[in-house]
């Protein structure tokens, strides 16, 4: 029979196991958006991406947040619907994305280039940063 003490430790022991997806992307997900630029939900979270190509990449519903995006080839890529929370994009090539219902609260736009890039109405972008989104 499991004593309380050892139970609180069991309990405790899978608090923190739950915690550990929140500290870091998955690397199935990083290797598979490198290798085909096809990654829809996929979990990067806080992935570091500087100066990545990743033009005309599927990325619809991925979770971005918090990720080192700076300087990336983003061009023509499908961000509809991702999580790019507070995410780093400075001087990222956004040109022609679809960023359609992307969460981009507090994401760092400085330098970007949105040239021909869909969004929503909702976010108030500065050239620092966006907010009010989503």
């Amino acid at each position: 029979m499991i004593r309380f003490s050892e139970f609180f430790l069991l309990v405790i022991f899978i608090a923190l196991l739950s915690t550990v997806h929140a500290t870091a992307f998955d690397p199935s997900d990083l290797a598979k958006l490198k290798e085909t630029k096809l990654c829809p939900g996929c979990d990067l979270y806080r992935a570091k991406l500087v100066d990545a190509n990743l033009a005309g990449a599927n990325l619809a519903g991925a979770h971005l947040n918090g990720a080192n995006l700076s300087g990336a080839n983003l061009a023509g890529a499908n961000l509809a619907g991702a999580y790019l929370v507070r995410a780093k994009l400075t001087g990222a090539d956004l040109t022609s994305a679809d960023l359609t219902g992307a969460f981009l609260n507090r994401a760092n736009l400085n330098r970007a280039n949105l040239a021909g890039a869909t969004w929503t109405n909702d976010c108030r972008c500065t050239d620092n940063e966006c907010s009010n989104c989503k």
